[in-house]
């Protein structure tokens, strides 16, 4: 088994799946949106199992089942699917909340497909709402003092790209005092408020059935695309202290986990 890593940093992709291709694999698994893009975009052909992608269609594919064809399978997070989910729980940690942020790395599709998303209006059950993108840690502390600076009353963090930066997000929101809650459980894991979604390690060890069965035979096109059936609400209850919060009975009894 060979694995690269591309650190965050989306213009090593092409050139780290083209030399996985050079050992002529039989399957590839690729965690993330970013990362199963860059490589169906280099090969039509070798097998492909995915993990945590917001939404197949961003690789072409239908919700449930790839076409005859199509040599992908795999898992999807609904990312996408859950911003409007995600701005109702941010709603509930911050009584009253008019006006709010959503920052994300440019470079991730799906983080850009959410902040199309959020800037239609259809999901923001009038709530005003700035979206500002960053590509490097300096420019994540600059766009956030940004949003706070606006009038910001809390920030809604995207996934995939923009998990490398969680820890200066984090850190900057906490000495703004401005509330976060975020696509990943590593989110408030390290630091940061709150995260709403599936659970990415859970994907990815789900993503060995897949390969597996590819291993044995199987074609990708042949097994439906899995999709979430649960979804993880974590708060950092240090940080809520730290940022002055005092989240509400019914919503710590509705959280899947407590960080104390």
């Amino acid at each position: 088994m060979e694995a690269r890593f591309a650190e965050n940093q989306p213009d090593k992709m092409p050139a780290l799946v083209a030399e996985l291709l050079t050992w002529q694999p039989d399957v590839i698994v690729a965690s993330g949106t970013t990362a199963a893009l860059a490589v169906r975009e280099a090969s039509s052909t070798v097998a492909l199992v995915f993990a945590a992608v917001s939404t197949p269609k961003l690789l072409g594919l239908s919700d449930i089942r790839p076409r005859l064809g199509q040599r992908s399978t795999g898992l999807t997070s609904q990312n996408t699917d859950l911003v409007a989910k995600r701005v109702d729980l941010l709603k509930e940690l911050v009584p009253g909340l008019r006006y709010a942020a959503f920052v994300y790395h440019r470079e991730d599709i799906s983080n850009v497909a959410s902040a199309r998303l959020l800037m239609s209006g259809e999901v923001t059950s009038g709530l005003q709402l700035k979206v500002l993108s960053f590509g490097d840690a300096d420019e994540a502390k600059r766009v956030l003092e940004e949003a706070r600076a606006s009038g910001a009353e809390a920030a809604l963090v995207g996934s995939g790209l923009t998990v490398g930066f969680y820890v200066p997000i984090a850190d900057v929101a906490t000495r703004l005092r401005l509330p976060t809650l975020a696509s990943e459980r590593s989110y408030p894991e390290q630091g940061g408020l709150s995260s709403y979604a599936t659970n990415f390690a859970d994907q990815l060890r789900r993503a060995a059935f897949y390969v597996d069965r590819i291993l044995k035979g199987a074609a990708p096109e042949t097994m439906p695309i899995e999709q979430p059936t649960s979804f993880e609400f974590i708060i950092n209850m240090r940080t809520a202290r730290a940022l002055g919060i005092d989240v509400a009975p019914a919503l710590v009894a509705r959280a899947s986990e407590l960080i104390e």
